[in-house]
């Protein structure tokens, strides 16, 4: 299965599932697969204000309008309400144990206040989801390994514009690739 899905993405019979990409060849050149994924991003966007706001989304569209092929797949994932809700309030309750002993710590105020907002929309019915965002990057090369090259240079300069935005990124290995392509592209 995973196979009929490569080669349609690379449209050639000989691909490979290297340890951190995935190649596809033809008599010409090949193409190079590698997949990022996003493992947190250290601010919260709830509480930038809207110049700051404006500036991180400006910065992150700026980042990814690289001068080679970037994709970007988003899959919400609902989980269940019960288990979430017991998870934040006990993060509340630690949180609100800790703003005890130090009440001057706004930030610990601002995460708190957060939280109970966070709380409240799911008591109102909201559903809690888990966001899941994979950035593909491409490159193409006359052989496998001037492929690769390229590929590992994107990557490496990709990584760091987006941890530089506090975007922190993880390349994908091994056999979670295929657990990628399966949860990212239903197949």
């Amino acid at each position: 299965m995973f196979e009929r899905y490569l080669k349609l993405i690379f449209g050639v019979d000989n691909i490979k599932i290297r340890s951190n990409y995935i190649i596809g060849c033809d008599e010409k050149s090949c193409i190079a697969k590698g997949f990022l994924v996003v493992r947190e991003i250290t601010r919260s966007l709830e509480d930038l204000h809207d110049g700051e706001l404006t500036g991180f989304l400006n910065s992150f569209v700026r980042i990814l309008s690289k001068p080679f092929p970037i994709e970007i797949r988003t899959v919400f994932i609902p989980i269940d309400k019960e288990k979430f809700l017991n998870k934040l309030n006990i993060a509340i309750q630690t949180k609100e144990i800790v703003r005890e002993s130090d009440p001057t710590n706004e930030r610990l105020a601002t995460e708190l206040e957060r939280l109970r907002r966070l709380k409240k929309k799911i008591l109102e019915g909201d559903t809690p989801y888990n966001v899941a965002m994979i950035i593909i990057v491409s490159a193409e090369g006359s052989n496998e390994e001037n492929a690769r090259e390229r590929l590992i240079q994107r990557m490496k300069v990709l990584t760091q514009d987006l941890k530089d935005l506090g975007v922190v990124v993880e390349e994908v290995r091994g056999l979670f690739i295929l657990e990628v392509l399966n949860r990212f592209f239903r197949i």
